[in-house]
């Protein structure tokens, strides 16, 4: 039966690729990553209008770092769909090799920042010492262990990696 699947789309994949169009699963991670950059950006923004002590503001912070992970995680599909079943269309036969080069130059340089940005950002948090909120009820520490109760119940504990180091600079005055 999967025989009959693949053939059946193995067409329609080798017809959209020369009709000069993106395959459909291509064209559906493409605007599903656009929408998590959205989303990124739009929770940025917000969290900067409120007042950052609110739970609004935790709420909104949590769908921010949860949206990085995804956008991270559809890009990497991305790139596995691209390398191993897309059908992409040909450059026109006008386009010179220069301006080819320059658009897949373009093209990596943007798979190189939905990689890169979504890491700083949890390096960020995590080289900080502090435990953060996926999905709101995963919550992840410095050492990546993952506690599977809710995130709001967990109680930080005094002897986690970089606890004790922030906790006495910040008596000391050096973290302000």
């Amino acid at each position: 039966m999967t025989k009959n699947l693949e053939s059946a789309k193995a067409p329609a994949v080798e017809a959209a690729a020369e009709s000069g169009r993106f395959d459909q699963i291509s064209i559906a991670l493409h605007w599903l990553t656009v929408l998590l950059i959205v989303a990124q950006f739009t929770t940025a923004w917000l969290r900067e209008a409120i007042d950052h002590e609110t739970s609004l503001a935790a709420a909104i912070l949590t769908i921010h770092r949860s949206s990085g992970v995804l956008t991270w995680v559809v890009g990497l599909v991305r790139l596995v769909w691209r390398r191993n079943f897309a059908q992409l269309p040909p450059f026109p036969d006008s386009m010179p090799k220069l301006q080819q080069t320059i658009a897949k130059a373009n093209e990596y340089g943007l798979y190189v920042l939905l990689f890169v940005q979504p890491i700083t950002g949890a390096g960020r948090v995590l080289f900080r010492g502090h435990p953060f909120e996926l999905f709101f009820w995963i919550a992840i520490s410095f050492c990546c262990g993952i506690w599977t109760r809710p995130a709001q119940q967990r109680q930080p504990q005094r002897g986690e990696p970089f606890g004790r180091v922030r906790q006495g600079r910040r008596r000391s005055g050096e973290d302000r």
